[in-house]
């Protein structure tokens, strides 16, 4: 897609985490909250320190679903893509044990998202239709 519709980047900006689906080469999902979404020249970006699953993965099936929920507003939307770059912008080494560095994720990523499709996200009866005009 070459730009997310206006409306949808207008919410983003107003979000405070945003649920990450991926998947290991095998197909095993994983899900992540995630803050600091952003988009950058139509793309979805994420500075983040992601867990080590959601790392693994997207460095085995770039494939992503990012889903974002509006409780206010009662309206959500899931986006399609696939990663376009994951790169690391800070490590960290600050954790006094070997168990805590295992624990937590030591390196924060920019993941960047080309999406390629937008669905309305909401409980209850939806069509799963692509939705561009939001």
């Amino acid at each position: 897609m070459d730009e997310l519709p206006e409306d949808l980047t207008g919410l983003v900006e107003k979000l405070d985490k945003a649920y990450v689906a991926t998947a290991s080469e095998g197909g095993v999902p994983h899900i992540a909250i995630e803050r600091g979404l952003s988009v950058d020249q139509g793309d979805l970006v994420f500075d983040s320190w992601f867990c080590p699953k959601t790392a693994a993965n997207l460095g085995e099936n770039p494939s992503v679903v990012v889903a974002l929920w509006y409780e206010e507003e009662g309206k959500g939307y899931q986006l399609e893509g696939e990663k376009s770059s994951l790169r690391e912008v800070a490590t960290l080494d600050g954790y006094p044990t070997e168990a805590d560095r295992e624990k937590y994720p030591q390196t924060e990523y920019r993941l960047r998202i080309n999406v390629q499709e937008v669905y309305r996200f909401s409980p209850g009866p939806h069509s799963d239709r692509p939705k561009m005009g939001l």
